[in-house]
Order: C-alpha cells, then sequence, then structure tokens
C-alpha cells in the first residue's frame, strides 16, 4: 500500500488570524501613526509565582475611534485580542462616570446612616473607636519589643 502525501499550498488570509489581520490595518492606516501608543508589557506573578504576561497596545483612528490590542502569554498558552471602538468605549464610559458615582452614592449613603444616630450613641462609638484605636497601637509597641 503506498500513501500519497498531499501539500496544500496555504494562502495568506489561512496564516493570519483576526489579531493579525486587525494589526496589520490599524499599522498601515497613515492617521493612526499620530495617535498609536507604544506596546507596553505588563508581567503579573501571582501568589503562587505562576507568570503571566500581558502586551497592551491603543490606537486611536480619525474619527476619534480607540482600538486596543491585548495579548497575554502564560505557561498555559497565549490569547491575543482586539477591543473594538464600540467595547473600549463601554469600558472607558463605566470607568469615567458609572464607578465614580456608585462610589458618590455608596459614601453618601454612609454619611446619612452616620448622621441618624443619636449623639450620645456617635460619642459611644466615637470612644470604642479610639480605645480600639490605643489598644491596637499597644500591641504594635509590644510586638516591636
Amino acid at each position: 500500500m503506498q500513501v500519497e502525501l498531499v501539500q496544500e499550498k496555504a494562502s495568506r488570509s489561512d496564516l493570519l488570524d483576526h489579531f493579525d489581520r486587525e494589526v496589520s490595518r490599524l499599522n498601515d492606516i497613515p492617521d493612526v501613526a499620530i495617535d498609536k501608543s507604544k506596546e507596553t508589557a505588563i508581567r503579573d506573578i501571582t501568589f503562587v509565582g505562576q507568570v503571566q504576561t500581558w502586551i497592551i497596545g491603543v490606537y486611536k483612528v480619525e474619527g476619534g475611534e480607540t482600538h486596543v490590542t491585548i495579548e497575554m502569554s502564560s505557561k498555559d498558552g497565549s490569547q491575543r485580542l482586539v477591543l473594538p471602538p464600540k467595547v473600549v468605549a463601554h469600558v472607558v464610559r463605566q470607568v469615567a462616570v458609572v464607578l465614580p458615582h456608585k462610589g458618590r452614592k455608596r459614601r453618601g449613603k454612609q454619611s446619612n446612616a452616620f448622621d441618624s444616630i443619636s449623639p450620645e450613641q456617635r460619642k459611644k462609638n466615637l470612644a470604642k473607636a479610639r480605645i480600639a484605636k490605643m489598644k491596637k497601637a499597644k500591641q504594635a509597641k509590644r510586638k516591636s519589643r
């Protein structure tokens, strides 16, 4: 029995995945060169010593669209993503608008809860907090000896 090996020629589109095509396209756009950040590498070492390397690139295209490329590699392999402008805009909006609003709202509720306490109870709570702080300082001083 004779086995014939058939070798297919791979086309260029078969060799390049979505990430490769998008990064090539973004690098070929002339207006991007002005607003392209230098790729940043971040090494994340977990508590147990596992290392992940993240490479992040930001491209701003004419018209205000921002594309973000993310590459992550670890002992388990690598992953590559291109975040489209809609996703980037949503993340930026969440960080800039939604999260600060939620924090202000939470802090407002906490201060309202403190204001609803009677003056006598407030004095007791502050006294307890001072005593706890002094005990903690004494314990730290003993440990340092």
